[in-house]
C-alpha cells in the first residue's frame, strides 16, 4: 500500500476529538438551553486509531533488523507509530473529557427546568385576579386589554 494513501488515512482518523468535540459554552449554568458534544464516537474512534499505532510501533520495535521486510525503515515505522499514538491519544482524552462536561452540562440544565417543584400538600394558590382583562378577547368590540384595563386602539 502507498504510504501517502497510509499518511492520509492517518490524518483522516486521528483527532477526531479535537477537530469535532466541543464542549458546553462558558456560563451554560445561565442559560436555557445550549449545544455540545454528548457522543463518544470521536474519542472511541481516536482511541482506536491510537491503539493500533500503538501496536504497530510495538510490533516494529520487536521485530529484528535482519527479519525487517519493508521499504520503509523500522525506525520510521516505530517513530510514526508513537507519534500518532500520541497524538490519537491526547485527542481521546480530550474528547472524553469534553463529552463527559457536556453530560454533567445537560443534566444539570435538566434539573434546574425541572426544579419548580409542586407546591406542598394542603397549600393553596393565590386565585388570580379577576379586576379588569387579561388579554384582548376579554374586551368589547374593538377594544384591547393594557394594563388589565380595556382601552380604544390609538390610531
Amino acid at each position: 500500500m502507498n504510504i501517502a494513501a497510509l499518511a492520509l488515512a492517518g490524518i483522516a482518523a486521528s483527532g477526531c476529538s479535537f477537530a469535532f468535540v466541543h464542549g458546553p459554552p462558558p456560563h451554560h449554568e445561565q442559560s436555557l438551553s445550549f449545544d455540545c458534544t454528548s457522543s463518544v464516537v470521536a474519542p472511541v474512534l481516536d482511541l482506536i486509531w491510537a491503539g493500533l499505532n500503538g501496536a504497530g510501533a510495538i510490533a516494529a520495535a520487536s521485530t529484528d533488523e535482519a527479519a525487517w521486510r519493508s521499504s520503509t525503515p523500522r525506525g520510521e515505522v516505530i517513530g510514526v507509530g508513537l507519534g500518532w499514538l500520541v497524538l490519537s491519544g491526547a485527542s481521546a482524552i480530550y474528547g472524553f473529557t469534553k463529552t463527559g462536561s457536556c453530560r454533567a452540562a445537560q443534566a444539570g440544565l435538566e434539573a434546574r427546568i425541572h426544579q419548580t417543584a409542586p407546591p406542598p400538600p394542603g397549600s393553596f394558590l393565590p386565585a388570580p385576579a379577576t379586576d379588569g382583562c387579561s388579554r384582548d378577547t376579554d374586551c368589547k368590540g374593538d377594544r384591547v386589554c393594557v394594563r388589565r384595563e380595556c382601552v380604544a386602539p390609538t390610531k
